[in-house]
């Protein structure tokens, strides 16, 4: 088996690193958004753009988690 990268690779299965590493991210971001949400000390400007940004990146991270793909040798040989 191999990884692979680009937009060929939707449909083939994500490999354990990638989502494992997707996955932290996301849990992250999540926390940082809970924290941030909450966090009186931070004015309402800077909370909704930092909160716009963590949105960004989440987008970002989840998109490009979907370009990396496993491809069996053995399948694409033939």
């Amino acid at each position: 088996m191999r990884t692979k990268f680009g937009a060929s690779q939707i449909q083939n299965p994500t490999p354990q690193w990638a989502k494992y590493t997707f996955r932290i991210v996301f849990l992250l971001l999540s926390v940082a958004v809970f924290m941030i949400s909450d966090y009186p000390g931070i004015n309402e400007h800077t909370k909704l753009l930092l909160l716009k940004w963590f949105s960004g990146i989440n987008m970002l991270v989840w998109g490009l988690s979907k370009l990396f793909g496993v491809v069996d040798l053995e399948i694409s040989e033939s």
